[in-house]
């Protein structure tokens, strides 16, 4: 089953600022982790946080970008709400 994905404000402040094709290959990979979540996430692991993280890893030419992305499953359970995302580069 595929899920549609939400950005909520916080994460989409985030990916706003990253430089296009950083972004668009996270959000790509997002796309395809909607497919099946439960297979490519797992459940987070800082204390009182809900919900799952999705580890991206975008390798380009001059640089390597690692992204933690963070979503929660909407009440619908056909949504994901992308509530947060990390990212570092290499």
């Amino acid at each position: 089953m595929s899920y549609s994905v939400v950005v909520e404000p916080q994460a989409e402040t985030t990916l706003a600022a990253l430089p296009d094709r950083v972004r668009l290959a996270i959000m790509r990979q997002v796309h395809q982790m909607a497919e099946s979540p439960s297979t490519h996430a797992h459940p987070t692991r800082v204390p009182k946080a809900l919900g799952m993280v999705f580890p991206v890893r975008c390798r380009f030419d001059d640089m390597d970008a690692f992204a933690n992305v963070h979503f929660q499953y909407g009440q619908d359970e056909q949504t994901l709400h992308i509530i947060r995302a990390v990212v570092e580069f290499l």
